[in-house]
């Protein structure tokens, strides 16, 4: 009673759920720190609005609620209009601005217009305090956004700040005028870091490592989703994600609410089939030409992104919407999954007839791949806005500087992710000493006088971030490789006729050695996602790739998993004279890249790569990764074994049998591996 008496308002429900939310709030140090400094020092701005904006659950509101904070803490006063709550009329607006800042509602009969063109009254009070005016939900205000950019808005004092919060970022004609893209901020807001996901989860009471870490792979530190799986975290005392299941469709639901019908819903679950969209591709997988007037509401969508090779759909409401589409519609989806592949490798057939870049096809093949270990990894992949360029000689000095910040970093890392199919998860951790093993066989003076390809990566400020190093194998550049560390391993176990045939022009090279791809903070995902970018370039130069990476589990399966070979004999103890480190091999000339898809593929790709198994049953159609599994099911091998051997989960072994299993009529494993033995 005490506390109540002194802050002069009574302790009511809403209050206590303010503060809970106010508790819990964490990140977002950049924006509210932008916020902060219009807040206390507006006059030395000319900007007058924060745009901030950003998909369903990404915290928008959170953030508002915040800013009703830092107005206090420096005596403005704080008005909040939810676009949501109210009927979407001036008049409504105009009151409901009066009620949120304590002023008096005017005493008129009058219906017209004027009765809300009269500003004096709050201009008045902003000459004495600086006024915040919070707008949320601003994709709900109708007709109310054209009167506030033409009427209301350009009344009001300088001395009020507009924060204008929605889905979607102010465009149209708020974007047609300079004047007003001048006073315009945009703040889009992203999903919480690692870091900002596990301060959440410890203020929240969950301590376990392996529980934040599944968390964090489950939810991509979105604000919504995160906030759902934390009581179920604490319910099952640790989050299992083959069992502890998120309410996924719940928010689903959240982010098509901005979907006005079924027809525009059902082309939003096609387009989450491929990883990146356009018209053209839609109209084939549809296979029917979709008009443009729908595509422009599809990409209008705000959890549709565009990129530099097309549009995105945001990867937890693109895996959300697969869930979804998979269960509800399993053969649809499958026939659409289907075509998608059959799409992108007609494109990369005719990239490669034309002797184009095959980069961006191949890596849409890859997110129809069986292999978890390269789902998991391209989960999390995009098209950066990082720039890939060559190397020049007036780089050496960012070059030198890049290569000095590497070595006295002085960090460990660790990279975690998952493969939500098999509900499989990746932990790796380096220590500071490995991490810069990738850089233990980058010799620049034997690099430059052998002919070395180098690719720098910068971001969209121009400064360095990431390199890759490669040598084409010619005469001129063995007599190196076959003495450098880490390159001679491979070379001294080649026959002399193989090794005299690499002795060739620098024109009619066959082969190259990537010596490196590093980027300065591998846990970042958009350079993790650059990584593979410069190392698909490598791989698809339509040559023989050759590299030894370090000896750690991490680049082992990455090689394994992206279609490299081992090479017998090519062992190497060179990185820290003890840990034997492997080489190994990728053949992706011109011929050998219907192999590679249809490695990296798995058996989605089931016209090309369908092997035959011939008994007193009918014909029977094993793809190629259940002919994998079936070799070893004869040999007696259990499902981890299995899976260990191919790299796969063991959920996906278990999918392939019983795929079996029913091709078969069979009742159980026992009794395929007994067929497949006497008849195949």
């Amino acid at each position: 009673m005490e506390d109540w008496q002194k802050n002069g308002s009574p302790p009511t429900i809403g209050r206590q759920m303010q503060e809970w939310m106010e508790s819990d709030f964490v990140g977002r140090a950049f924006e509210l720190h932008l916020i902060e400094e219009y807040i206390a020092r507006l006059e030395l701005r000319d900007e007058r609005i924060i745009n901030i904006h950003g998909t369903g659950g990404i915290g928008k509101t959170s953030l508002l609620g915040r800013c009703r904070t830092l107005a206090r803490k420096h005596g403005a006063r704080y008005a909040e209009l939810n676009m949501k709550d109210m009927v979407p009329n001036p008049g409504q607006v105009y009151l409901r601005l009066l009620t949120q800042l304590g002023l008096p509602a005017p005493h008129t009969d009058k219906q017209g217009e004027d009765v809300w063109a009269n500003w004096d009254i709050v201009n008045e009070l902003a000459e004495r305090h600086r006024i915040v005016l919070a707008i949320d939900h601003y994709e709900a205000a109708g007709l109310v956004d054209q009167w506030l950019r033409e009427q209301a808005l350009p009344k009001l004092h300088t001395n009020i700040l507009i924060i204008v919060a929605g889905r979607y970022p102010l465009a149209g004609r708020w974007r047609l005028s300079s004047a007003w893209q001048r006073l315009i901020v945009p703040l889009p807001l992203k999903e919480l870091s690692y870091e900002e996901t596990c301060a959440y989860l410890q203020r929240s009471g969950i301590q376990q490592e392996q529980a934040m870490d599944a968390i964090w792979l489950r939810t991509f530190g979105h604000p919504l989703v995160l906030s759902l799986a934390v009581p179920l975290a604490r319910h099952n005392r640790i989050f299992d994600p083959s069992r502890t299941l998120l309410p996924l469709d719940d928010i689903m639901d959240l982010w098509l609410q901005e979907i006005t019908d079924t027809e525009l819903r059902q082309l939003v679950m096609a387009a989450s089939i491929p990883r990146t969209f356009n018209l053209e591709t839609l109209s084939l997988l549809l296979e029917n030409e979709l008009p443009v007037t729908r595509f422009e509401e599809l990409i209008r969508l705000s959890f549709v992104s565009q990129s530099s090779r097309g549009w995105n759909i945001h990867e937890l409401v693109r895996e959300t919407l697969q869930h979804s589409f998979r269960r509800r519609m399993p053969d649809t989806y499958d026939k659409l999954n289907a075509k998608a592949l059959q799409i992108f490798s007609a494109r990369i057939r005719n990239r490669i007839a034309n002797k184009q870049d095959i980069t961006q096809e191949v890596a849409e093949v890859v997110t129809f791949s069986d292999n978890p270990v390269l789902r998991a990894h391209f989960r999390h992949t995009s098209w950066s806005q990082n720039v890939i360029e060559r190397f020049r000689p007036d780089n050496m000095p960012e070059l030198l500087s890049y290569l000095e910040r590497r070595m006295y970093s002085g960090k460990g890392y660790k990279i975690v992710c998952s493969d939500p199919d098999s509900a499989t998860d990746f932990s790796y951790t380096f220590t500071a000493e490995q991490g810069l093993l990738r850089l233990k066989a980058f010799d620049i003076p034997g690099m430059h006088r052998h002919g070395a390809e180098l690719k720098i990566l910068r971001n969209p400020e121009g400064r360095m971030i990431g390199l890759l190093a490669e040598i084409p194998i010619h005469s001129r550049s063995l007599k190196h490789l076959t003495r450098a560390p880490v390159t001679s391993a491979y070379f001294k176990q080649l026959p002399p006729a193989i090794l005299q045939s690499m002795r060739t022009s620098e024109e009619d090279s066959i082969a190259t050695y990537m010596l490196t791809v590093d980027v300065e903070d591998p846990e970042d995902q958009e350079l993790r996602s650059d990584m593979i970018r410069m190392q698909f370039g490598c791989m698809l130069s339509g040559r023989i790739v050759v590299t030894s990476p370090p000896p750690l589990d991490y680049y082992r399966m990455a090689c394994i998993s992206l279609g490299f070979r081992e090479v017998p004999g090519a062992v190497h103890y060179d990185y820290d004279g003890v840990t034997p480190a492997s080489t190994y091999m990728l053949d992706t000339r011109t011929d050998k890249i219907p192999e590679l898809l249809a490695f990296l593929a798995g058996p989605q790709d089931i016209d090309k790569h369908v092997h035959v198994v011939k008994n007193n049953l009918p014909l029977l159609s094993f793809t190629q990764r259940e002919q994998e599994v079936a070799e070893r099911l004869i040999k007696g091998e259990t499902n981890r074994q299995i899976a260990g051997a191919l790299y796969i989960s063991e959920a996906a072994v278990k999918k392939h049998v019983q795929s079996m299993l029913q091709k078969t009529g069979l009742r159980n494993r026992t009794q395929l591996a007994k067929t497949i033995l006497e008849h195949n």
